[in-house]
């Protein structure tokens, strides 16, 4: 995002992290919490928990998709910190991430909010 021209002004002077800095603050999950997990950022609103991106059925059953897909050996990480929930700052917006891969194919859910 800090290469996109329609995103730098939310990011003056942003220098992105390292690899090694981004893999050092993501949480892993366990498959078993990414479907929940997965559905409540697709559908839930950062800023405004009453807006809806997607009816929460929806999300659901995407999440129960996606996370199947993968299957039950992926490993998924987030940028919550697992014991309390709270972002953990790695970058300057207020986010909300979750990925996950088998080894061969990825799944990525990212929100984005400027604060």
């Amino acid at each position: 995002m800090a290469a996109e021209e329609t995103w730098r002004r939310f990011l003056p002077r942003y220098v992105p992290p390292s690899v090694p800095e981004i893999c050092a603050s993501l949480e892993p999950v366990e498959t078993g919490e990414a479907t929940s997990f997965l559905a409540q950022v697709a559908a839930v609103d950062l800023v405004w928990e009453s807006h809806r991106h997607l009816p929460l059925e929806s999300a659901e059953r995407a999440a129960e998709r996606v996370v199947s897909l993968l299957g039950s050996e992926a490993s998924w990480w987030t940028n919550h910190d697992v014991e309390c929930g709270a972002v953990n700052r790695l970058t300057p917006l207020f986010d909300s991430l979750l990925a996950g891969t088998d080894g061969a194919h990825f799944a990525l859910v990212l929100q984005v909010a400027d604060d």
